[in-house]
């Protein structure tokens, strides 16, 4: 989590979610990390100028269905996305860990 490491990390407790470490900048939420029984969620709410910003980026394409059918509340657009144990062994090796 190098990038985060300038945002505040805060620890919250959900009896609907469970644990979830939030990270922020003080005016926004910039993800959710929610651990779960093998693996991880990631989540985010993607306000509708980033929203834009994100569809236009040709980088992003193999998610753009996820983000033009993300439900929207009143943070912004929430867009999740389930990590894996398979999926960190291959950014790890990836990485050269």
């Amino acid at each position: 989590m190098d990038i985060s490491d300038s945002f505040s990390k805060d620890w919250n407790f959900s009896k609907s979610s469970g644990w979830m470490l939030k990270v922020h900048n003080k005016r926004k939420a910039l993800f959710y990390i929610i651990p779960m029984r093998n693996d991880f969620k990631v989540s985010m709410a993607i306000r509708k100028n980033e929203l834009s910003k994100f569809l236009k980026d040709v980088e992003l394409k193999n998610i753009h269905n996820n983000l033009l059918s993300a439900k929207k509340y009143s943070e912004g657009f929430a867009v999740d996305s389930k990590v894996t144990m398979k999926i960190m062994k291959h950014l790890s090796c990836s990485l050269g860990n």
